[in-house]
């Protein structure tokens, strides 16, 4: 089975060996990835067996902008991904990034960006120099068993006093699915985007939510606010056996002030808790403590896990040309990249 798996069924079969182990989460099945695929991409996973151990590596492979002129990179779904493995022993490791480059390089990929899951911590299976792993940031978490006022009293005092004075307010909040739902939710989300100024990674079409609702049945919720009749908030969740993650989020910005974002948070929670599971709030925009957005998310909880990145590449000479061909062509972005990996894609 070593190499690059297609198959649906092989797919489901690595994911079903590593469960058992608690290894897994909704970021490393097909179906997500396949969510916000284009034409020429392909959703694939890279199995490495020996001993009885499995090394498991779903990525995202694409054609190189802006000619490609064969060659392709990946990179990990967005979200959280990276390698799961049934071994921790350095050899096995090797043994499993040695043939991963191998398998990459009959590919023609020839670099992958891989985005490493907090809370399973797997960088540790990220070996050098095979890997370059680089800690990013801190992401948020907290055990949702408990009941919902042992939650509120884990919050921050400015957090729950904006939860709670949302709640006597005529703002209501309910849970929902399907397409209508998520389409709704799109929208709002879109605007939020647009207020912020946010890069164009995070503008997800429609078809991405039909996608959701198509694909992820049970694995995602829906919570939109509404005030007099209109919408002016909502977040997605999407739920595994172990995790729910705050996948996205949207708020009007006239309204930020009522406390809107604050409830819908606590409405997720409320609606997950006693399931066994961890709530990931995510992380902040930049590696500093007092970032603005990571602030707002420990406002409720404390504990914390940090997000890594790696860096691949199985070709380096070719990735150095498609950086510096990059670079020639457009002098003036050069530093907006900055340490970008995949700076050709800026």
């Amino acid at each position: 089975m070593n190499g690059f798996q297609d198959d649906p069924g092989v797919w489901q079969s690595c994911l079903d060996r590593l469960r058992p182990l608690g290894l897994g989460d909704i970021y490393f099945s097909r179906a997500y990835h396949q969510l916000n695929l284009c034409a020429a991409d392909r959703a694939t996973a890279f199995a490495y067996e020996d001993g009885g151990d499995l090394f498991f590596l779903p990525i995202v492979r694409r054609p190189a902008p802006p000619q490609s002129e064969g060659w392709f990179d990946a990179e990990s779904a967005y979200g959280y991904g990276g390698p799961l493995s049934t071994s921790a022993q350095r050899g096995f490791l090797e043994a499993a990034w040695t043939a991963f480059l191998a398998a990459a390089r009959r590919e023609r990929i020839f670099c992958c960006f891989l985005r490493f899951h907090p809370l399973l911590e797997n960088q540790r299976w990220a070996l050098e120099p095979w890997v370059t792993a680089c800690d990013q940031r801190a992401t948020v978490w907290m055990a949702l068993d408990t009941d919902e006022e042992a939650a509120l009293a884990q919050y921050r005092a400015d957090t729950r006093s904006k939860v709670r004075r949302a709640q006597s307010s005529a703002i209501e909040v309910t849970r929902l699915d399907g397409r209508d739902a998520l389409r709704r939710f799109a929208r709002l989300y879109r605007q939020t985007m647009m207020d912020v100024e946010a890069g164009a990674e995070y503008f997800f079409p429609d078809a991405y939510f039909d996608r959701i609702a198509d694909t992820l049945a049970g694995q995602y919720s829906v919570f939109l606010a509404t005030l007099d009749g209109r919408e002016i908030g909502g977040v997605l969740t999407l739920q595994s056996e172990r995790f729910v993650h705050l996948h996205l989020s949207a708020t009007d910005r006239n309204t930020r002030g009522l406390g809107t974002a604050n409830l819908l948070r606590h409405a997720a929670i409320v609606a997950h808790l006693g399931a066994g599971r961890t709530f990931h709030f995510g992380g902040g925009l930049t590696n500093d403590p007092a970032d603005t957005l990571l602030q707002f998310k420990k406002g409720f909880a404390k504990e914390t896990a940090r997000f890594y990145i790696g860096k691949v590449t199985p070709e380096p000479a070719v990735y150095r040309a498609f950086c510096e061909r990059w670079e020639r062509a457009h002098p003036d972005g050069v530093g907006a990249a900055g340490t970008m990996f995949q700076k050709y894609r800026f």
